[in-house]
């Protein structure tokens, strides 16, 4: 995956482009159930850490696979 992505990328892509393109590469390549985007979407608890509500990005891809 790692050659099909710099193929497809350039040294201007930021993260958001990266990941959009790994999720291309996944969904169409390789036997992949299911691959959505997740970013920019957040969850938030009660961290006893902090003593506080902590918001947290749940992650940037979300892939399931068999």
């Amino acid at each position: 995956m790692k050659i099909e992505l710099n193929n497809i990328s350039t040294i201007k892509d930021n993260e958001i482009t990266l990941f959009r393109n790994m999720s291309t590469i996944l969904s169409t390549r390789y036997n992949v159930a299911f691959v959505g985007e997740t970013h920019k979407q957040s969850v938030a608890y009660n961290s006893p850490q902090v003593g506080q509500v902590a918001i947290r990005e749940i992650s940037d891809l979300w892939i399931i696979s068999f």
